[in-house]
């Protein structure tokens, strides 16, 4: 019964860790917007290309 609670909860852990974007730079205005529009493009089907700089 814990094993299972315990994969339950890792998979959500990894699940908001997934969306906070650790890997995407920047605090502007469109940053945000293409964070946002990412999470909720996100809960379809649908694929999701980024592109840009890679700032590296």
């Amino acid at each position: 019964y814990y094993e299972q609670k315990e994969k339950k909860l890792k998979a959500i852990i990894d699940s908001i860790e997934d969306r906070e974007f650790k890997n995407i730079i920047g605090t502007s205005k469109a940053i945000e917007r293409v964070k946002n529009m990412t999470l909720t493009i996100g809960k379809s089907s649908s694929t999701v290309l980024l592109r840009g700089e890679s700032g590296t």
